[in-house]
């Protein structure tokens, strides 16, 4: 159908690990975009208004020791950040 022609569209997702982890040079050799590749091409084919994916990078429950733990202040940043976009694309 064509309910969701002409609709916003944007994934919002946490990731474990850093943001490094996910780009050419890291373990997983793709970044978070590239690998919701599928997801963006549906809202295409379904002629939805696809928006660049918002991430959270370094959730990891159980992280390496190089790795800083996102503070309080980092997740409240980046639920400001979230927020201010959906309001964004509300408009």
């Amino acid at each position: 159908g064509d309910k969701l022609k002409n609709k916003k569209f944007m994934l919002a997702v946490s990731a474990g690990v850093k943001e490094k982890v996910y780009s050419e040079y890291g373990e997983y050799k793709l970044s978070l975009e590239q690998i919701f590749t599928p997801f963006k091409l549906t809202a295409l084919y379904i002629g939805a208004d696809y928006q660049p994916l918002h991430a959270f990078y370094g959730l990891d429950t159980n992280p390496s020791p190089d790795d800083a733990i996102p503070t309080q202040q980092d997740i409240e940043n980046n639920a400001i950040e979230y927020v201010q976009r959906l309001l964004a694309l509300s408009k």
